[in-house]
Formats: structure tokens, C-alpha cells, sequence
């Protein structure tokens, strides 16, 4: 159905006294404010799942190259840190937009701070380890 029949059933109720003025006025809006966005559901790119995925993929990775240490310290602090943040912003624009009850941001969000908590300790010790001063 369009807006336009919606509109016009709505005025009937109105015009055959079935509903008030205020009611009326109510649904109109109701009906005007409807986004056409709800149709094309396929075409919307989910951020929730993106920031989920990069986020479990950002603690397995710190995990996984820092802890193991696989020799490319610094690559791997650099990586590890583009990886999380990026994640947690991701999952912060999730939230943001989806207006439902999904908790799967908010779990992005939780799994990027403990990406960024496990990288702390590698960030102090390289930061002590650079010699800034010849």
C-alpha cells in the first residue's frame, strides 16, 4: 500500500466519525513520518555485524601476534591498534543508527575495549623502549 491509500482510509475513518480530529492527526503523522528506507532492507549495509566480526577479530589478533609474539613487534602493535580502534568506531556508528534492542553493537563496542585493554601493556613497553633522547 501507499502512503497516499493509507491517507485515504484514514480521512474515510475521519469523515464517517470512527476516529477524532486528534486521532486522525495522530496517524497522519504516523503515516508521513514512515521512511521508505523500511522497503529496501537488503540494500543496508549492517555495521553491527561488521564492528561484531572486526572486534572478535582485533582480540584474537592481539592475542595471536602480540602474545605469541611473532617478531614483527612493531607492525603488529601497529596493525593490532588500526584493527580495534577501527572496530570500536564501527561499532559506536552501529549503535547509533539502529534504533532497535540489538545488543550486538554493544558487544562490538565490549569486545573492542578488550582488544584495546590487551594492547596497553605492548603500547607502554614500546613507548618506554624508544629512545627519544640521544
Amino acid at each position: 500500500m501507499s502512503k497516499l491509500d493509507d491517507l485515504e482510509k484514514l480521512n474515510n475513518l475521519k469523515e464517517n466519525g470512527a476516529i477524532t480530529l486528534q486521532e486522525f492527526e495522530q496517524e497522519k503523522q504516523k503515516i508521513l513520518n514512515v521512511t521508505e528506507v523500511d522497503n529496501t532492507n537488503e540494500n543496508v549495509i549492517r555495521l553491527d555485524i561488521i564492528g561484531i566480526i572486526l572486534s572478535v577479530y582485533s582480540i584474537i589478533y592481539v592475542i595471536a601476534s602480540l602474545y605469541a609474539y611473532l617478531g614483527i613487534f612493531v607492525i603488529d602493535l601497529l596493525v593490532s591498534t588500526i584493527i580495534s580502534v577501527t572496530a570500536l568506531l564501527v561499532s559506536i556508528k552501529a549503535k547509533k543508527q539502529l534504533t532497535g534492542k540489538s545488543k550486538i553493537p554493544t558487544v562490538g563496542i565490549v569486545c573492542s575495549i578488550i582488544a584495546i585493554i590487551l594492547l596497553l601493556p605492548f603500547m607502554f613497553d614500546f613507548i618506554t623502549k624508544i629512545n627519544l633522547y640521544y
